[in-house]
């Protein structure tokens, strides 16, 4: 997946902004600032800085690696699920003078300035870059060894030494020893007057990350006077980061501090469960295919049932809420997890095969996994028929029993019978009905 192309162009960074203003104006019932200069201002003041500092850097993006006009996909992970930089926050950055290096990354104040209009611009640059971004999810270098195995959690640790850890980065880049000198005046009498620097890093109100701030982290360090950050996700509690309770969903902490890892692969009902749950949350989901509007056109008219890893004699029963007709005893189990195009629960294999039947007869789209039907079958299957006595491989009861069940499934099965008991005539037996059902 190519990180790049969820990232507004160019030309859509000053629509990007705007539109976020605007809603920014709208909330705080105030006038809308007519000149650049007036909105700079507006950026930086208690509502401005509200509204920009909310904006999580991290949006999910989604794509598809199959055609789902066709009903068997449904039935397989094609539906790739990736963390990537929120647009909004790209266009932030680079709106207020970040360069971007690679596809999560910004570099701030880069040189010292060739005359002293250029070093004011750098360190206003820099100054409105701190006042925007989220100071709850920021930390310095020396949270990431922590945070590889118990994620960034704030609350394990002293929030006021990560500020003082990247206040100190912040210091010793250029720009940033000149902000440091800037002294605020304090806002009630018992409070000293702060380094801009310092209420920069710790602008809002919540020392904690909530909504969706919770599963990202900035990573600012410095090097040869000049401020990196770096997009991460946040591995919550230590645990990865899942946007849906349901078993089985993906873990997208994808991008790790050391390295961005490949994109999660899901099936396409489950991927829409994960979307909408990330929406729900306040995140930005990014789907410039339409892969969204394709899933719930389809899945909204089929049954689908899906094989459990693990759970051979279960299955994940996905139905469309167009879907009418009566479904049998899999009814009673519906709705497991719920969206407004599919109902989801885990139901026998059995019922999930009486499903798609009652499905398929309605002239509903419906398709069963190959294993959860082998499944269904074995368990209507019967012995073979008692051998000639001349025949070579003459079998017991309950090896006639085993190779009736190897005869009912179309991928087979794994047939462990205890030492001595004759696995190898078994497999031979079925072997050679296999050949006489493919020949026929």
């Amino acid at each position: 997946m190519d990180l790049s192309r969820f990232l507004p162009e160019d030309d859509q960074i000053d629509t990007l902004i705007e539109e976020t203003l605007d809603k920014g104006f709208e909330a705080a019932k105030g006038s809308r600032p007519n000149s650049d200069d007036q909105r700079r201002q507006w950026m930086r003041d208690e509502n401005g800085s509200h509204v920009l500092n909310a904006i999580p850097p991290v949006a999910f993006a989604i794509q598809s690696s199959a055609n789902l006009e066709q009903p068997e996909h449904f039935l397989s992970d094609c539906v790739q699920l990736m963390p990537v930089v929120n647009p909004l926050f790209h266009a932030l950055m680079i709106k207020l003078g970040a360069k971007q290096n690679g596809v999560r990354s910004y570099e701030v104040s880069a040189g010292k300035g060739k005359n002293a209009a250029e070093r004011d611009r750098i360190i206003k640059e820099m100054t409105a870059i701190l006042e925007v971004i989220p100071g709850s999810v920021c930390y310095s270098p020396e949270c990431v060894e922590q945070a590889s195995s118990k994620g960034f959690q704030s609350w394990n640790i002293s929030r006021y030494k990560v500020f003082g850890d990247i206040y100190h980065l912040i210091r010793d880049t250029t720009a940033g020893k000149k902000i440091a000198k800037q002294r605020l005046s304090p806002i009630t009498g018992d409070h000293p007057s702060q380094s801009r620097v310092s209420l920069a890093v710790q602008n809002g109100d919540d020392v904690f990350a909530i909504g969706p701030l919770v599963g990202a982290a900035l990573i600012l360090s410095s090097a040869k006077g000049r401020l990196f950050i770096k997009v991460c996700t946040n591995r919550v509690e230590g645990k990865g980061l899942f946007l849906s309770d349901e078993s089985g969903t993906p873990d997208l902490d994808r991008l790790r501090p050391g390295a961005v890892l490949d994109p999660q692969l899901t099936t396409p009902d489950r991927a829409l469960l994960i979307m909408e749950a990330a929406a729900q949350q306040g995140y930005t989901v990014i789907d410039p295919d339409g892969v969204l509007f394709s899933i719930r056109s389809k899945l909204g008219k089929m049954v689908v049932a899906q094989r459990i890893p693990g759970a051979p004699g279960q299955s994940r029963l996905v139905v469309g809420q167009k879907v009418s007709c009566k479904l049998g005893s899999a009814a009673d189990r519906l709705p497991g997890q719920r969206t407004m195009m599919v109902r989801v629960a885990v139901v026998p294999a059995g019922m999930a095969g009486q499903a798609v039947e009652m499905a398929n007869k309605a002239g509903h789209a419906a398709i069963i996994d190959h294993q959860v039907k082998d499944v269904i079958a074995m368990a209507e299957a019967k012995p073979v028929p008692a051998d000639n006595p001349s025949h070579e491989l003459r079998l017991r009861d309950y090896q006639r029993q085993a190779v009736g069940l190897h005869l009912a499934t179309d991928i087979g099965y794994l047939q462990a019978c205890s030492v001595g008991l004759g696995k190898t005539a078994i497999v031979l037996r079925g072997m050679q009905g296999w050949a006489k059902r493919k020949s026929d």
